[in-house]
């Protein structure tokens, strides 16, 4: 999950909103743009202008907890 790949990144479950998330960040949630550094735990994630809650957990190469959610990540390069 290396800073400067162009990714799609899609909220594939609510863990703490039920659905109604006061930004409309639900699940299936997504955006396209340059992950602008390495995912790691105790940091948010940035894709363009979207910023995640502080992850908690990395489950693979390709899906990652935060306090609020679980999301997948897609390498597009």
């Amino acid at each position: 999950m290396k800073a400067g790949r162009k990714v799609r990144l899609t909220k594939s479950k609510d863990t703490r909103f039920d659905g109604n998330h006061p930004n409309s960040i639900n699940e299936g949630y997504v955006k396209q743009g340059v992950l602008s550094w390495d995912i790691k735990v105790g940091s948010s994630v940035e894709v363009g202008s979207f910023y995640t809650s502080t992850v908690t957990k990395i489950n693979s190469e390709t899906e990652f907890e935060t306090l609020n959610s679980v999301y997948t990540i897609q390498y597009l390069d």
